[in-house]
Protein backbone atom coordinates (compact mmCIF):
# COMPACT_ATOMS: atom_id res chain seq x y z
CA UNK A 1 0.00 0.00 0.00
CA UNK A 2 3.12 2.24 1.16
CA UNK A 3 4.58 1.69 -2.56
CA UNK A 4 1.22 2.63 -3.98
CA UNK A 5 1.38 6.00 -1.76
CA UNK A 6 -1.05 4.76 0.59
CA UNK A 7 -0.52 2.50 4.28
CA UNK A 8 -0.82 2.67 7.67
CA UNK A 9 1.38 5.95 9.28
CA UNK A 10 2.96 4.33 11.66
CA UNK A 11 3.86 0.52 12.02
CA UNK A 12 4.44 -1.22 15.17
CA UNK A 13 6.66 -4.32 14.67
CA UNK A 14 10.17 -6.40 15.25
CA UNK A 15 13.56 -4.84 14.07
CA UNK A 16 13.77 -7.23 11.00
CA UNK A 17 10.65 -5.37 9.30
CA UNK A 18 12.86 -2.36 8.92
CA UNK A 19 15.42 -4.40 6.60
CA UNK A 20 12.85 -5.07 3.79
CA UNK A 21 11.22 -1.89 4.35
CA UNK A 22 13.86 0.39 4.09
CA UNK A 23 15.48 -1.39 0.58
CA UNK A 24 11.84 -1.11 -0.12
CA UNK A 25 12.06 2.77 0.53
CA UNK A 26 8.72 2.77 2.08
CA UNK A 27 9.79 3.44 5.55
CA UNK A 28 12.32 7.32 6.06
CA UNK A 29 14.97 7.36 8.61
CA UNK A 30 14.68 8.57 12.13
CA UNK A 31 17.51 9.86 12.80
CA UNK A 32 17.01 13.71 13.15
CA UNK A 33 13.24 12.64 14.52
CA UNK A 34 14.12 11.23 17.71
CA UNK A 35 17.13 11.37 20.45
CA UNK A 36 18.66 8.22 19.40
CA UNK A 37 21.33 8.88 22.50
CA UNK A 38 18.34 7.76 25.29
CA UNK A 39 17.87 4.27 23.77
CA UNK A 40 20.42 1.30 24.70
CA UNK A 41 23.31 1.16 22.37
CA UNK A 42 21.90 -2.81 21.35
CA UNK A 43 18.34 -2.20 20.38
CA UNK A 44 19.44 1.14 17.79
CA UNK A 45 22.09 -1.10 16.11
CA UNK A 46 19.45 -3.52 15.90
CA UNK A 47 17.63 -1.15 13.10
CA UNK A 48 20.83 0.63 11.60
CA UNK A 49 21.39 -0.04 7.99
CA UNK A 50 23.57 1.73 5.43
CA UNK A 51 24.55 4.37 7.94
CA UNK A 52 20.52 5.24 9.51
CA UNK A 53 18.58 3.88 11.82
CA UNK A 54 15.30 3.09 10.57
CA UNK A 55 13.17 2.67 13.36
CA UNK A 56 12.17 4.09 16.90
CA UNK A 57 12.75 1.65 19.57
CA UNK A 58 10.01 1.15 22.12
CA UNK A 59 11.01 -2.12 24.16
CA UNK A 60 14.08 -4.56 24.31
CA UNK A 61 14.52 -7.89 24.10
CA UNK A 62 12.78 -10.53 22.30
CA UNK A 63 16.06 -12.56 23.67
CA UNK A 64 16.76 -15.96 24.46
CA UNK A 65 17.56 -16.91 28.06
CA UNK A 66 17.38 -20.19 30.47
CA UNK A 67 14.62 -21.00 32.13
CA UNK A 68 14.83 -23.33 34.99
CA UNK A 69 12.33 -25.66 37.54
CA UNK A 70 13.38 -25.09 41.17
CA UNK A 71 11.77 -28.52 42.40
CA UNK A 72 14.56 -30.29 39.41
CA UNK A 73 17.37 -27.84 39.05
CA UNK A 74 18.92 -25.81 42.51
CA UNK A 75 20.53 -23.43 40.77
CA UNK A 76 20.86 -22.28 36.77
CA UNK A 77 24.14 -23.97 35.38
CA UNK A 78 26.83 -20.88 34.25
CA UNK A 79 28.58 -23.16 31.77
CA UNK A 80 27.56 -25.52 29.27
CA UNK A 81 29.82 -28.31 30.83
CA UNK A 82 27.29 -27.58 34.34
CA UNK A 83 24.09 -27.64 31.96
CA UNK A 84 25.01 -31.36 30.38
CA UNK A 85 26.23 -32.48 34.13
CA UNK A 86 22.95 -31.00 35.61
CA UNK A 87 20.90 -32.36 32.70
CA UNK A 88 22.25 -35.68 33.42
CA UNK A 89 20.77 -35.82 36.86
CA UNK A 90 17.00 -35.00 35.22
CA UNK A 91 17.35 -37.15 32.08
CA UNK A 92 14.97 -40.47 32.31
CA UNK A 93 14.11 -41.12 28.59
CA UNK A 94 11.37 -43.69 29.46
CA UNK A 95 9.49 -41.53 31.69
CA UNK A 96 9.92 -38.90 29.02
CA UNK A 97 12.03 -36.55 31.72
CA UNK A 98 14.62 -34.59 30.27
CA UNK A 99 17.40 -31.95 31.40
CA UNK A 100 16.78 -29.23 28.59
CA UNK A 101 14.24 -28.66 25.65
CA UNK A 102 14.10 -26.42 23.06
CA UNK A 103 13.18 -25.81 19.40
CA UNK A 104 16.13 -28.55 18.45
CA UNK A 105 15.94 -27.54 14.00
CA UNK A 106 15.08 -23.57 14.36
CA UNK A 107 17.95 -21.65 13.14
CA UNK A 108 17.54 -18.84 15.92
CA UNK A 109 17.30 -20.84 18.93
CA UNK A 110 20.83 -22.71 17.24
CA UNK A 111 22.90 -18.89 16.76
CA UNK A 112 23.52 -18.59 20.60
CA UNK A 113 25.36 -22.09 20.58
CA UNK A 114 27.55 -19.94 17.67
CA UNK A 115 28.64 -17.44 20.18
CA UNK A 116 29.45 -19.75 22.74
CA UNK A 117 32.33 -20.83 19.79
CA UNK A 118 33.21 -17.59 18.79
CA UNK A 119 30.78 -17.15 16.11
CA UNK A 120 28.31 -15.07 14.57
CA UNK A 121 26.44 -16.04 11.25
CA UNK A 122 26.16 -12.57 9.65
CA UNK A 123 29.44 -10.63 9.68
CA UNK A 124 28.37 -7.14 8.24
CA UNK A 125 26.31 -8.50 5.24
CA UNK A 126 28.57 -11.15 4.53
CA UNK A 127 27.57 -14.96 5.46
CA UNK A 128 30.00 -16.39 8.18
CA UNK A 129 28.33 -20.04 8.07
CA UNK A 130 31.72 -21.87 6.91
CA UNK A 131 33.30 -21.38 9.79
CA UNK A 132 35.08 -23.55 12.95
CA UNK A 133 32.59 -22.00 15.24
CA UNK A 134 29.61 -23.10 13.09
CA UNK A 135 31.34 -26.92 12.62
CA UNK A 136 31.44 -26.36 16.68
CA UNK A 137 28.58 -25.90 17.49
CA UNK A 138 26.76 -28.38 14.95
CA UNK A 139 28.84 -30.81 16.99
CA UNK A 140 27.74 -29.60 20.06
CA UNK A 141 24.47 -29.71 19.80
CA UNK A 142 24.41 -32.59 17.69
CA UNK A 143 26.36 -34.50 21.13
CA UNK A 144 23.89 -33.05 23.18
CA UNK A 145 20.97 -35.28 21.36
CA UNK A 146 22.88 -38.00 20.38
CA UNK A 147 25.79 -38.14 22.60
CA UNK A 148 24.87 -36.88 25.69
CA UNK A 149 21.29 -37.71 25.12
CA UNK A 150 19.52 -34.31 27.88
CA UNK A 151 17.36 -33.04 25.04
CA UNK A 152 14.49 -35.00 23.21
CA UNK A 153 14.80 -37.08 20.17
CA UNK A 154 12.70 -34.65 18.54
CA UNK A 155 11.42 -31.69 19.79
CA UNK A 156 9.85 -28.35 18.19
CA UNK A 157 8.54 -25.01 20.23
CA UNK A 158 5.79 -26.53 21.10
CA UNK A 159 7.25 -29.97 22.33
CA UNK A 160 9.82 -28.24 24.32
CA UNK A 161 7.53 -25.75 26.08
CA UNK A 162 4.53 -28.48 26.99
CA UNK A 163 7.17 -30.42 28.58
CA UNK A 164 8.65 -27.68 30.41
CA UNK A 165 5.06 -26.78 32.02
CA UNK A 166 3.92 -30.15 32.51
CA UNK A 167 7.50 -30.18 34.95
CA UNK A 168 9.34 -32.66 32.87
CA UNK A 169 11.94 -31.04 31.71
CA UNK A 170 14.61 -29.54 33.97
CA UNK A 171 15.82 -26.02 31.25
CA UNK A 172 13.87 -24.67 28.66
CA UNK A 173 15.94 -22.15 26.34
CA UNK A 174 13.27 -20.10 25.37
CA UNK A 175 12.62 -16.46 24.74
CA UNK A 176 11.07 -13.32 26.87
CA UNK A 177 7.96 -13.03 25.48
CA UNK A 178 7.22 -16.65 27.59
CA UNK A 179 8.49 -15.04 30.68
CA UNK A 180 4.79 -14.05 32.04
CA UNK A 181 3.08 -17.88 31.39
CA UNK A 182 6.32 -19.31 33.19
CA UNK A 183 6.43 -16.91 36.01
CA UNK A 184 2.39 -17.48 36.45
CA UNK A 185 2.95 -21.27 36.06
CA UNK A 186 6.31 -21.37 39.02
CA UNK A 187 5.75 -18.18 40.97
CA UNK A 188 9.03 -18.13 43.15
CA UNK A 189 10.23 -21.93 41.77
CA UNK A 190 11.08 -19.92 38.16
CA UNK A 191 14.61 -19.72 37.81
CA UNK A 192 15.33 -17.24 35.28
CA UNK A 193 19.18 -17.01 34.11
CA UNK A 194 21.20 -15.72 31.18
CA UNK A 195 22.77 -18.64 28.83
CA UNK A 196 25.68 -20.65 29.84
CA UNK A 197 29.58 -19.92 29.05
CA UNK A 198 31.58 -22.42 27.35
CA UNK A 199 34.13 -23.34 29.73
CA UNK A 200 36.64 -24.39 27.19
CA UNK A 201 36.07 -21.04 24.74
CA UNK A 202 35.65 -18.86 27.70
CA UNK A 203 32.47 -17.19 25.55
CA UNK A 204 29.00 -16.70 26.32
CA UNK A 205 26.51 -18.06 24.56
CA UNK A 206 24.58 -15.39 22.67
CA UNK A 207 21.08 -14.75 22.21
CA UNK A 208 19.78 -12.48 19.66
CA UNK A 209 18.11 -8.79 20.92
CA UNK A 210 16.09 -6.67 19.34
CA UNK A 211 12.75 -5.55 20.55
CA UNK A 212 9.82 -3.44 19.55
CA UNK A 213 10.08 -0.33 16.77
CA UNK A 214 7.91 2.63 15.48
CA UNK A 215 8.47 2.17 11.74
CA UNK A 216 7.25 5.86 10.14
CA UNK A 217 5.84 5.45 6.59
CA UNK A 218 7.81 7.71 4.10
CA UNK A 219 5.46 9.62 3.28
CA UNK A 220 4.50 11.02 6.58
CA UNK A 221 5.08 14.95 6.59
CA UNK A 222 3.48 18.11 8.23
CA UNK A 223 0.89 17.33 11.06
CA UNK A 224 0.74 13.80 10.90
CA UNK A 225 4.48 14.00 11.33
CA UNK A 226 4.45 16.06 14.12
CA UNK A 227 1.44 13.65 15.79
CA UNK A 228 3.71 10.47 14.89
CA UNK A 229 6.76 12.46 16.48
CA UNK A 230 4.51 12.82 19.49
CA UNK A 231 3.45 9.22 20.25
CA UNK A 232 7.25 8.19 19.76
CA UNK A 233 7.68 10.87 22.44
CA UNK A 234 4.83 9.47 24.85
CA UNK A 235 5.52 6.09 24.25
CA UNK A 236 9.19 6.51 25.05
CA UNK A 237 9.07 8.69 28.15
CA UNK A 238 10.24 7.23 31.13
CA UNK A 239 6.78 6.95 33.04
CA UNK A 240 5.45 4.79 30.20
CA UNK A 241 8.74 2.47 29.62
CA UNK A 242 8.16 1.88 33.32
CA UNK A 243 4.48 1.05 32.84
CA UNK A 244 4.97 -0.98 30.07
CA UNK A 245 7.77 -3.17 31.78
CA UNK A 246 5.69 -3.47 35.02
CA UNK A 247 2.19 -4.58 32.97
CA UNK A 248 4.27 -6.38 30.08
CA UNK A 249 7.05 -7.85 31.43
CA UNK A 250 9.18 -6.42 29.14
CA UNK A 251 12.41 -4.53 29.12
CA UNK A 252 12.12 -0.55 28.32
CA UNK A 253 14.11 0.50 25.05
CA UNK A 254 15.57 3.66 26.84
CA UNK A 255 18.90 3.84 29.14
CA UNK A 256 17.81 5.45 32.01
CA UNK A 257 14.94 3.31 32.84
CA UNK A 258 16.97 0.03 31.73
CA UNK A 259 19.28 1.19 34.82
CA UNK A 260 16.91 2.30 37.24
CA UNK A 261 15.94 1.05 40.40
CA UNK A 262 12.84 0.51 38.76
CA UNK A 263 14.26 -2.70 36.97
CA UNK A 264 16.71 -3.64 39.48
CA UNK A 265 14.54 -4.05 42.41
CA UNK A 266 11.87 -6.45 39.85
CA UNK A 267 14.02 -9.67 40.66
CA UNK A 268 11.91 -10.80 37.06
CA UNK A 269 12.50 -7.58 35.01
CA UNK A 270 16.51 -7.78 36.30
CA UNK A 271 16.88 -11.00 35.60
CA UNK A 272 15.75 -10.91 31.98
CA UNK A 273 18.13 -7.89 31.67
CA UNK A 274 20.86 -9.86 32.86
CA UNK A 275 20.01 -12.57 30.64
CA UNK A 276 20.17 -9.64 27.72
CA UNK A 277 23.67 -9.15 28.99
CA UNK A 278 25.39 -11.34 26.33
CA UNK A 279 23.26 -10.76 23.31
CA UNK A 280 24.05 -9.68 20.13
CA UNK A 281 22.00 -6.97 18.08
CA UNK A 282 19.62 -8.89 15.80
CA UNK A 283 20.70 -8.10 12.11
CA UNK A 284 18.32 -5.69 10.01
CA UNK A 285 20.27 -6.36 7.14
CA UNK A 286 17.76 -8.41 4.31
CA UNK A 287 20.85 -10.85 4.07
CA UNK A 288 19.86 -12.37 7.39
CA UNK A 289 16.98 -13.51 5.76
CA UNK A 290 19.15 -15.89 3.18
CA UNK A 291 21.11 -16.72 6.01
CA UNK A 292 18.16 -18.21 8.13
CA UNK A 293 17.06 -20.53 4.95
CA UNK A 294 20.27 -21.43 4.21
CA UNK A 295 21.40 -22.50 7.80
CA UNK A 296 17.41 -24.71 9.01
CA UNK A 297 17.78 -27.72 6.38
CA UNK A 298 21.17 -28.26 7.08
CA UNK A 299 20.36 -27.72 11.09
CA UNK A 300 18.17 -30.24 10.45
CA UNK A 301 19.92 -32.51 8.69
CA UNK A 302 22.62 -33.03 11.63
CA UNK A 303 20.41 -33.13 14.01
CA UNK A 304 18.81 -35.82 12.40
CA UNK A 305 22.15 -37.55 11.50
CA UNK A 306 22.00 -37.84 7.86
CA UNK A 307 25.14 -35.30 7.73
CA UNK A 308 28.48 -34.07 9.27
CA UNK A 309 28.64 -30.51 10.50
CA UNK A 310 31.79 -29.82 8.43
CA UNK A 311 29.81 -30.82 5.25
CA UNK A 312 26.42 -29.12 6.56
CA UNK A 313 28.53 -25.88 7.42
CA UNK A 314 29.87 -25.95 3.61
CA UNK A 315 26.70 -26.10 2.07
CA UNK A 316 25.07 -23.43 4.60
CA UNK A 317 27.67 -20.78 2.97
CA UNK A 318 27.04 -21.85 -0.66
CA UNK A 319 23.02 -21.96 -0.49
CA UNK A 320 23.14 -18.02 1.81
CA UNK A 321 25.40 -16.63 -1.27
CA UNK A 322 23.58 -17.93 -4.04
CA UNK A 323 19.99 -16.76 -2.14
CA UNK A 324 21.81 -13.16 -1.57
CA UNK A 325 22.57 -13.21 -5.22
CA UNK A 326 19.34 -13.82 -5.69
CA UNK A 327 17.87 -11.47 -3.69
CA UNK A 328 20.05 -8.81 -5.59
CA UNK A 329 18.89 -9.96 -9.00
Amino acid sequence: AVMGGGGGNVVLGPNDFGGPFSVMGVIQPVDKIVDLAKFSDDVVNAVRGGGKVWGVPVSKGNHLMLFANKDLVKQAPKTLEELIKTGKTITDAKKQNYGLAYNLNEPFFFVPFMGAFGGRPLVDTKPNLDSPAMIGALDFVKDLKFKEKIVPSDCDYSCAETLFMEGKVGMLINGDWALAKYREKYGDKLIVAPLPKHQKTGKAMEPMISGKYLFFNRTLKGKKLEAAKKLAAYLTAPEQQVQMAKDWRRLPAVKSVVNSKTIKDDKVLHDTLMAAGNGQPMPMATEMRAVWDAMRPQLQAVMAGRTDSKKAAQIMQKDANNKIKAMLQ
